[in-house]
């Protein structure tokens, strides 16, 4: 089969994806949107090629080295817009027309590979995708990682890109029990078009050399993402200072991009080592490598990729007991604990710094997970998507 994938930011779940067909003998090609010249930010992906001119551009193997010896075939291909400006009305609607039309030369690019399937990887706010929902000769496949704003959902009014796909009867892949059920709550969707698939690990970290730069002490638990309320950063804060988490010769990496409350108090505590900032690829690996433990005390959370980052570099997880972890965390591969309970938190923390067999036994679990007959491998995922070619 010849197989496409079209995506902005969710190249994490895409890459072993496309390895495993790949692996299984077919065609595959990534088709990568952007805003910046630079591809130095894309998720799990290493890639030093500047698009210099906006629209679709073929990128050579060489542009894309490690990422193109992990794959070990496909193609790539570079679709860049005009940068949006919603602060000036007149601008945005001059370059949402440059940007559509740019879409529709892409578009006709893309029909003439005469693919089997075309998946859509992104979330229900991703209008950017409706030409492509309304010019494919193939009908896509679109997977979603949000379905609704998790904080302030509006079921009766589905995004554009929603109403599109909903309206067009179009195969939709589900990650997680959460967005299963969140999708559910709108009247328009057609529950036979649901398919619930889960990712797998993102292997292709492996391939992203590392990034030594960071100053980071000799053991660590860590924290990274994006600062936000949500994510629980002021339980953490209450684990590590109220309660005791660490030992004296650990410290609290704490890094991501963002602002927060609890954030700006960590800074001023020495406990904590935090790095505020955007990660690049290879620091990310850096970060997670070199760790002890990774922490999720995030508050509320609808799926997150984060257990199938940190489980490629076979680091444990001390996370909430919250639905968008438990699909793939459980007490023989993590920690869990109760949703913003900062002493459950810092046992939790203690019982891996100080059992090393407990800590050894969650890793060989961890390796269970990618076992061809789990729902997590990604030789199980490919099949489960080939069965929606005919669909």
């Amino acid at each position: 089969m010849k197989i496409a994938f079209i995506t902005r930011g969710f190249t994490g779940s895409v890459l072993p994806l496309m390895k495993q067909m790949i692996a299984d003998s077919h065609q595959v090609d990534l088709y990568v949107i952007c805003n910046r010249k630079e591809l130095d930010d894309v998720e799990a992906f290493e890639c030093e090629y500047s698009a210099s001119r906006v629209g679709l551009r073929f990128v050579p193997d060489n542009y894309w080295k490690s990422t193109a010896m992990y794959l070990n075939g496909g193609r790539f291909f570079c679709l860049r817009f005009l940068r949006p400006f919603e602060s000036i009305p007149i601008l945005g609607r001059i370059i949402g027309f440059i940007n559509r039309r740019l879409s529709y030369r892409a578009i006709g690019f893309i029909n003439s590979q005469k693919y089997d399937m075309v998946n859509i990887v992104c979330g229900y706010y991703s209008s950017e995708y409706l030409p492509f929902i309304e010019r494919l000769t193939v009908k896509p496949t679109i997977s979603l990682h949000e379905v609704c704003n998790h904080f302030q959902p509006e079921y009766s009014k589905p995004s554009p890109l929603l109403s599109t796909i909903f309206k067009n009867n179009l195969n939709i892949i589900l990650y997680s029990d959460n967005t299963y059920k969140d999708i559910l709550n709108y009247k328009e969707v057609n529950r036979g078009h649901l398919h619930r698939i889960n990712f797998g690990f993102f292997n292709s970290y492996l391939s992203v050399p590392e990034d030594y730069n960071l100053v980071l002490p000799p053991k660590y638990v860590l924290f990274f993402g994006t600062l936000k309320q949500y994510k629980g950063l002021g339980v953490l804060y209450d684990a590590i200072t109220k309660y005791d988490a660490l030992p004296s010769d650990f410290k609290c990496v704490v890094a991501g991009a963002g602002q927060d409350v609890s954030f700006d108090m960590m800074k001023e505590n020495e406990r904590f080592v935090c790095i505020q900032k955007r990660l690049s690829n290879g620091e990310l690996v850096h970060l997670i490598k070199n760790s002890y433990v990774v922490l999720c005390p995030y508050l509320t959370v609808s799926q997150s990729g984060i257990p199938q980052t940190v489980f490629v570099f076979k680091k444990p997880i001390v996370a909430s007991r919250l639905g968008g972890f438990t699909e793939i965390l459980n007490d023989e591969n993590s920690v869990l604990f109760e949703t913003g309970n900062a002493v459950e938190l810092a046992n939790g923390i203690k019982k891996l710094l100080s059992d090393r067999r407990h800590y050894d036994t969650l890793i060989e679990n961890i390796d269970k997970l990618e076992q061809s007959s789990s729902p997590f491998s990604w030789k199980y995922i490919a099949k489960r998507y080939y069965t929606l070619v005919s669909l």
